[in-house]
């Protein structure tokens, strides 16, 4: 029994067994998971990785250059101009697979003599902040004893999602999970809230960053106007849920609420460049009303006051509890575990690591019924994890993941990656994870017999049917293979 609980801790809470690691939970797993709660970190440490500010920095420096070299351009012939523009317009796909090693080379090998860097030097740069930033979580991700934990990261940076599909997020929107959410991962939820709504890769991904309060100096005197994407994306997604009970007319307000949120760039507060800045020209006047409270005039006060009672509101809870019941237990959580978490966020004030601790309690969770299936992300992760592979590189990372259809912080929509079975286990996405098992898994050179390697990986989860496949493998690679793609490896 202790074996078939410490194989659920690892794959039904976290990122897949080590090898060895079932047999270190020891006898209470449920304690073992509390202590990554408590005792562990969710910071990515030793990566050197930059901060939004400079990457943001890195950006307008790459605008700066693009203009000049556009404006020394100007070809007196039109064929010249044409292949400048196209030259231009391919910078801006979004990067990964051999891209974003390419950037890796070409960052390591710039030039520091003192040279202007080229528009397309810096814009390889940020391919590289980005590569590099995903590279290091999920390596982290593939070696953390901590992967329950881990797991939770994964799932708040998919409910704040970001995605790089616009040029300033390309360095920055995977340092919001690094800056903004790993932080506040078991703290309280309006804590992670007000850092996720003013870090700049949010306010840029949902354009607040240009929102403008019509009866603002500069909505007046510009005849520059309001953008509603991050209030709205706050109320159905990050807060009371679609069903939450607010309206059009909360959107606006809330809207206006939050403008003035910015960054702070070369024409405006050029001294806190790549900063979270409120900018009071930009700001609508006066006090707002939303789901009936009214907040009176403050500045930045105004949107922050409002983001605690968003926080704090009875169908954030419910929206939260849901949500995380439907991510750990099952797409059609039990009732029950929804009220039970949603009451402990109710009574602590959103304490994450309250609601964390009373999903551990769930006897759900412990049935050994696993029924959601590993998104693609999560299988890939699991795979270095359990063939103790964390030495890929680049290419292999971005490939797979672009393959399988589940590039980091690119995911189609604010509402993020698909969280259902159906959506990962289509015959097109089952082939994928058959094609990608057999070739990486092509140069193993376990020593240890497939079948014991499985029950090293799963434990009691594993069946008699697929222990006798992989008793019947002709060698290592093969058996390998077949236990990345037995169910009970898909499923977590």
């Amino acid at each position: 029994m202790a074996s078939l609980d410490a194989a659920i801790a690892i794959h039904r809470f976290g990122l897949g067994a080590r090898i060895g690691e079932i047999d270190n939970v020891g006898d209470d797993a449920r304690a073992w998971l509390q202590a990554q709660l408590t005792e562990l970190s969710s910071e990515l440490t030793g990566y050197n990785l930059p901060s939004t500010k400079a990457n943001i920095s890195l950006y307008y420096q790459y605008l700066e250059a693009q203009r000049q070299e556009m404006a020394a351009a100007a070809p007196a012939d039109f064929a010249g101009f044409v292949h400048e523009t196209r030259r231009r317009e391919a910078l801006t796909r979004p990067p990964g697979g051999r891209e974003a090693e390419n950037a890796r080379i070409a960052a390591s090998k710039a030039d520091t003599s003192g040279t202007a860097a080229t528009a397309s030097d810096l814009y390889q740069q940020m391919v590289f902040a980005y590569a590099n930033e995903v590279s290091a979580r999920t390596r982290h991700a593939s070696l953390t004893p901590g992967s329950f934990r881990e797991r939770l990261v994964r799932f708040w940076s998919d409910h704040f999602t970001v995605s790089i599909n616009k040029q300033i997020l390309i360095p920055t929107g995977a340092a919001l999970e690094r800056e903004a959410i790993r932080p506040h991962v078991t703290g309280r939820f309006e804590d992670m809230l007000l850092a996720v709504e003013s870090h700049p890769a949010m306010l840029a991904y949902l354009d607040n960053w240009y929102s403008i309060g019509p009866n603002s100096y500069a909505g007046s005197t510009f005849d520059l106007g309001l953008n509603e994407n991050l209030a709205r994306e706050i109320l159905e997604l990050h807060t009371l849920g679609v069903d939450g009970g607010y309206s059009q007319g909360d959107v606006t307000e809330f809207a206006k609420a939050i403008t003035g949120w910015s960054i702070g760039n070369p024409q405006i507060q050029p001294e806190r460049l790549g900063e979270f800045i409120f900018e009071p020209i930009f700001h609508e006047p006066g006090s707002r009303t939303i789901l009936g409270q009214s907040y009176p005039s403050g500045g930045v006060g105004q949107g922050q006051d409002i983001l605690v009672n968003l926080a704090r509101h009875p169908a954030t809870a419910r929206h939260i509890a849901r949500k995380l019941c439907a991510h750990f237990i099952s797409d059609t959580p039990p009732e029950a575990a929804v009220v039970d978490l949603e009451a402990v966020y109710n009574a602590t004030g959103g304490d994450l690591e309250a609601v964390y601790t009373a999903l551990i309690a769930r006897p759900e969770m412990w049935d050994g019924a696993l029924t959601k299936m590993r998104s693609a992300e999560e299988f890939v992760i699991a795979a270095i994890r359990a063939l103790d592979r964390p030495d890929f590189d680049f290419n292999f990372l971005f490939a797979t993941l672009q393959e399988l259809g589940q590039q980091p912080f690119f995911a189609p929509s604010p509402a993020g990656w698909p969280d259902d079975v159906i959506s990962w286990s289509s015959p097109n996405e089952i082939r994928g994870r058959l094609d990608w098992s057999v070739l990486y898994t092509a140069s193993f050179s376990g020593e240890t017999a497939p079948a014991d390697l499985g029950t090293d990986i799963m434990a009691g989860l594993m069946s008699d049917y697929t222990r006798t496949w992989l008793g019947n493998a002709s060698n290592p690679q093969q058996g390998a293979a077949l236990m990345l793609m037995s169910p009970e490896f898909q499923r977590r």
